[in-house]
């Protein structure tokens, strides 16, 4: 830091301004400005910012090199995974931007979020939104909902439902970007698969008997180092999965309390105290959006 001090922890996300911070006392959004100098111990997060510096630059396939590099080394970072299909998609795609639809398509979009976000003009990305992806977002207590699915719309085929709420695309998470990079990364044309991580609620009505805690839920919980509670396994016809939780959901929340620095055990504990009950989890999902 600039004031001599030492923090030391897991950088969980990067923004132009600040880093957010994972320590044992939780986690710290820090300002780069108070930021001396960066310091990585490990060579699959070393790699990660050599790949995000030729992303940045338009170096597509250097960036796929360093993206696969972290990802031999650690097959679980999932910045690494994300990494390597955003470039994956716009190699994949470079043939096409030419093409005379596309453009005219993508100058539409950028001449209108470039007026701004007055009524008018969000009154027409509502539209353009509805029309391309299928969806209505609004913003609520400091959160992007999805407000309205279109049935068979790219939306709803990757899954989204009404209520979700939206967290990150292509891994930024959406609570430090302004509404016209979030509306634009949604109608641009540049790729044609969106990255997002969505929110969703789901309550799971829990049986009403003693039985080995894992058991109470249907499903295998592990902890993942940058990832946090993960659910590794589903078993069919368990409260789980009927509630609609599935494999590689994060938990975030249980009953609206947050569970990232909580042990496995307690976890389990309190889930089994609550047999008989209605248990309320807020988990975090991927998908990608074909347009």
């Amino acid at each position: 830091m600039q004031d001599s001090q030492e923090i030391k922890g897991v950088v969980v996300e990067e923004y132009d301004d600040r880093v957010i911070l994972s320590t044992i006392d939780g986690e710290q959004e820090i300002m780069r400005e108070k930021i001396k100098e960066l310091i990585f111990d490990r060579d699959d997060q070393n790699y990660i910012n050599l790949a995000e510096y030729y992303q940045e630059r338009k170096a597509y396939e250097k960036s796929y090199y360093y993206y696969k590099k972290a990802l031999e080394i650690n097959p679980s970072f999932k910045k690494a995974r994300e990494g390597i299909l955003y470039v994956s998609n716009k190699i994949n795609n470079s043939d096409e931007v030419s093409k005379i639809s596309h453009v005219k398509k993508l100058n539409e979009t950028t001449i209108l979020l470039e007026k701004g976000l007055d009524a008018e003009t969000s009154a027409g990305i509502t539209e353009e939104l509805k029309h391309q992806i299928g969806i209505t977002i609004e913003e609520k207590n400091g959160l992007l909902l999805f407000k309205q699915i279109l049935a068979g719309s790219p939306a709803d085929k990757a899954g989204l439902r009404e209520r979700d709420t939206l967290i990150a695309i292509w891994a930024k998470a959406t609570r430090y970007m302004n509404p016209t990079d979030i509306y634009s990364k949604f109608l641009s044309n540049s790729t044609k698969g969106l990255h997002i991580t969505y929110g969703r609620i789901i309550k799971v009505k829990l049986p009403n008997k003693k039985i080995f805690l894992g058991d109470l839920l249907g499903a295998r919980l592990e902890f993942i180092l940058l990832e946090g509670l993960t659910v590794k396994e589903v078993k069919k016809n368990s409260p789980a999965s009927l509630a609609g939780i599935c494999k590689n959901d994060i938990i975030l929340e249980i009953d609206k309390t947050p569970i990232r620095y909580v042990p496995i055990n307690t976890i389990l504990e309190k889930i089994a105290k609550k047999k008989g009950a209605t248990v309320e989890f807020l988990i975090k999902r991927d998908t990608i959006i074909w347009k």
